[in-house]
């Protein structure tokens, strides 16, 4: 077991991060899962699997989860960005025959958004690490964090590994869900 205090340096503006307790084993588990040769099986409604990760764990009252603490950051400034909310028009075309989607007026036409974003140099995390050369293989696989990566934001320029202080990744929400995928009904009903 080793700490470690692995920090994400950016290059854009995030969004998605400030205001929610943003742990590093979220992303750990996308690379993880998404790698080439991974034989992890698909999440379906009524299963999420377990997804191995090179942290330590941690068990309390029969919960158990990785020893990662939420993300330590500091905002160095707040903005606003306006992006172009396209129609779905995959998800629409079950509903005609019509070759298009007459959707120009109607409540799914495009329109523009304003979200909010936040200039956030770099992120870090106190973890307990069971493998590095693991760990780095899945860092390397992560290129942004946060929401909206397919317009840029949240760009990691690279990773920084450095010992970190034993014990610290217990700054983190012990509540549930517990693991990741945090958004799975599964997680939230029993850890």
């Amino acid at each position: 077991m080793t700490s470690l205090k692995v920090t994400a340096h950016l290059i854009e503006r995030t969004s998605g991060i400030v205001g929610r307790e943003f742990l590093l084993d979220g992303p750990l588990a996308w690379a993880e899962a998404t790698r080439p040769d991974s034989a992890y099986p698909t999440i379906t409604r009524e299963h999420a699997p377990e997804i191995l990760l090179p942290l330590e764990k941690w068990e309390q009252n029969g919960l158990w989860g990785w020893k990662n603490s939420r993300a330590h950051y500091q905002v160095q400034a707040h903005t606003m960005l306006e992006i172009r909310k396209k129609p779905a028009d995959a998800e629409l075309v079950r509903f005609t025959k019509e070759k298009k989607n007459h959707h120009a007026l109607g409540p799914h036409k495009a329109r523009d958004v304003v979200i909010p974003v936040a200039l956030i140099p770099k992120i870090s995390w106190e973890i307990e690490c069971a493998d590095e050369d693991w760990l780095r293989l899945l860092l390397d696989r992560i290129t942004h964090l946060g929401s909206h990566r397919a317009i840029g934001l949240g760009q990691v320029t690279h990773w920084e590994i450095e010992p970190g202080t034993p014990g610290a990744w217990a700054d983190r929400p012990m509540t549930l869900p517990t693991r990741p995928p945090y958004w799975h009904y599964e997680r939230k009903s029993h850890g």
